[in-house]
């Protein structure tokens, strides 16, 4: 699954950088701008609802598949699991998030997901959302506790407990 695997170390900003180059750049655009550094609210509390209280400092960016599983011709075998991303990030009790092609196999029609996965707590709450005929909105929103996705997706891993400045 990991044949293509690579890791990159690339530039860490601190918060406080980050702060002045967004603040400045917005700026350029908004007539009123106010940008802080704070805590991170808690994720697991409403209306967020997540399956962990945030991300940590140890954060790690997880590119998986892409469009070329797409295009030209859709690979419907690319199946990925999280779980197995997480240990690949050498992180296995890692709390994940982030947008991907759910799991068609487990849905059994082509779907969006929102990954959402805390295993230190053994926790999957993936939200989905897939198009369904005859239903009164033109989609269907529903969780799986199934690891599994399809396709691609752009994960937030995070090794340590949230939540982190």
């Amino acid at each position: 699954m990991f044949a293509k695997a690579s890791v990159l170390d690339i530039l860490k900003p601190t918060n406080v950088e980050l702060c002045s180059i967004i603040q400045k750049s917005l700026e350029k655009n908004f007539k009123n701008v106010e940008v802080d550094v704070i805590t991170c609210p808690d994720l697991s509390a409403a209306p967020f609802n997540m399956t962990s209280n945030g991300f940590g400092r140890k954060l790690v960016i997880a590119e998986v598949g892409g469009p070329g599983n797409l295009f030209p011709v859709i690979h419907k075998e690319k199946e990925f699991d999280l779980q197995e991303i997480c240990r690949h990030c050498q992180a296995p009790s890692s709390f994940v998030f982030g947008p991907g092609a759910g799991p068609w196999q487990v849905v059994g029609k082509n779907c969006e997901m929102v990954a959402d996965a805390n295993f230190s707590t053994s926790k999957v709450a993936t939200k989905l959302a897939s198009i369904v005929g005859g239903h009164e909105k033109p989609y269907l929103m529903s969780t799986t506790d199934s690891p599994k996705f399809n396709l691609m997706a752009n994960l937030a891993v995070s090794a340590e407990a949230g939540p982190a400045e």
